[in-house]
C-alpha cells in the first residue's frame, strides 16, 4: 500500500507474479518490484524499468553505443532478458555454403540475410542460433561432389536460412538452393548447369539471391550473395550493415571507405580463380566469401570468413572446396529507460 508523508512518498510494492497478474492496469502506474528491486511503470503497453541503465539483458558480447545496446552473437548461446520486456532489433545472417569440388566447380552461396525491426520479447531465456558454415566438397573422388549448405541462424522465431552449397563437377548437377544459392558447374565437354535458387524458404524482403550459372571452360558459377546474383565465376556482392550497426565490435569485414562501413554475406567464387562477394560496389572479399582455387595449381579455394555468411570458395586442382563462413545475430535495443 502506498502512503505520503512529510518527507517521503511510498509507492505500492509488488513481486513480478503480482504485477503481471494486475488486471486494467492504467497507464502509469508506479510501482517497486522486490522480486527485481527496481522502480517499473506501465507505459499502456509494457512494463519499464525507471532509471537509465547501460544494459536490460545479458547474452553474446555487449556493445554500447551512445543510444544503445547491441548484442552480437558469434556462436549459439542463450539471450537473458530479467528486467523488463524489451522491443528489440535484429540482424540475423546464416551460414555460408561450402564451395563445389573438381574443375568448374561452383562457390558457395551466402548465407540468408534478414533485418527485423520491432521484435516485443518478454523476460526469460531465448535461445539464438548461429549456424556454421557448410564443408567444401571433398576430393577425391571423381568427379567432384558439392559443397554442403550452411546451416541456419535463428532467434525469436524468425530464420535466415543458410546458404546453398556449390555444384561439384557433375554433368547435369546445379548448385544447392538457400538462402542465397550455390554455383553452378562447368565442364570441359560444354556441360554446364544452372546455380541454386536463393531466398529458400521465401521471405519478404528476400534474404538472398541466386547462385550465378556454370560456363563450357570449364568454370564454375560464383555463389550468389545477399546483395547480387552469382556471377559466372565471381561470387554475389554482400550487404552494408545498417549505419546503426557501424562500428568495429560488428564481427563482419571492413569494405569500401572503412573503417566505419561494415558488409557481409558475399557468395564464394567459382572455379578457377572466382572472387569472393565480387559486385562493381562491393568488391572481394569486403563481404566475407572465400576465393576459388586457380588453374594451374598455385593456390588453394579459401573459405568465407568466419562471422560473415559469406560462401566458401570452390576447388583448385588436388584440392576440394572451402568451408562457407559462420554466420552471426546482433540484437539491438534502446538503453533503459527514464
Amino acid at each position: 500500500m502506498g502512503f505520503v508523508a512529510a518527507n517521503a512518498v511510498g509507492l505500492g510494492t509488488t513481486t513480478t507474479t503480482g504485477r503481471n497478474a494486475g488486471v486494467g492496469t492504467a497507464t502509469g502506474t508506479i510501482i517497486f518490484n522486490s522480486s527485481l528491486s527496481v522502480l517499473q511503470y506501465w507505459n499502456g503497453t509494457n512494463w519499464r524499468t525507471v532509471g537509465f541503465q547501460t544494459s536490460l539483458a545479458s547474452g553474446g558480447t555487449l556493445v554500447t553505443t551512445p543510444t544503445s545496446n547491441l548484442h552480437v552473437f558469434n556462436a549459439t548461446n542463450p539471450f537473458q532478458i530479467s528486467t523488463e520486456e524489451l522491443t528489440v532489433d535484429l540482424v540475423i545472417v546464416g551460414g555460408g555454403g561450402g564451395g563445389g569440388a573438381y574443375y568448374g566447380a561452383g562457390g558457395g552461396g551466402a548465407g540468408g540475410y534478414r533485418l527485423i525491426s520491432g521484435i516485443p520479447i518478454g523476460t526469460g531465456s531465448h535461445t539464438v542460433t548461429v549456424g556454421a558454415g557448410g564443408a567444401g566438397g571433398p576430393y577425391p573422388p571423381t568427379p567432384g561432389p558439392p559443397g554442403s549448405p550452411g546451416l541456419d541462424s535463428s532467434a525469436f522465431g524468425y530464420t535466415s536460412t543458410g546458404g546453398g552449397g556449390g555444384s561439384g563437377y557433375s554433368p547435369g548437377g546445379g548448385g544447392l538452393t538457400g538462402g542465397s544459392g550455390g554455383g553452378g558447374s562447368g565442364t570441359d565437354n560444354g556441360v554446364r548447369s544452372a546455380g541454386g535458387a536463393g531466398n529458400t524458404p521465401p521471405v519478404t524482403p528476400s534474404q538472398g539471391n541466386p547462385g550465378g550459372p556454370g560456363t563450357g571452360q570449364p568454370r564454375g558459377g560464383g555463389g550468389g550473395g545477399a546483395g547480387a546474383q552469382g556471377g559466372p565465376a565471381n561470387g554475389g556482392g554482400g550487404v552494408q550493415l545498417p549505419t546503426t550497426y557501424q562500428f568495429s565490435g560488428v564481427p563482419t569485414q571492413p569494405g569500401p571507405g572503412s573503417p566505419g562501413l561494415y558488409w557481409c554475406a558475399g557468395g564464394g567464387g567459382g572455379a578457377d580463380n572466382g572472387s569472393g562477394g565480387n559486385s562493381p560496389s562491393v568488391p572481394a572479399p569486403y563481404s566475407g566469401g572465400g576465393r576459388a582455387g586457380s588453374f594451374p595449381a598455385n593456390g588453394g579455394a579459401t573459405a568465407g570468413s568466419a562471422n560473415s555468411g559469406g560462401g566458401g570458395g570452390a576447388y583448385a586442382p588436388g584440392r576440394g572446396g572451402a568451408t562457407g563462413g559462420s554466420g552471426f545475430v546482433i540484437i539491438s535495443y534502446p538503453k533503459g529507460s527514464i
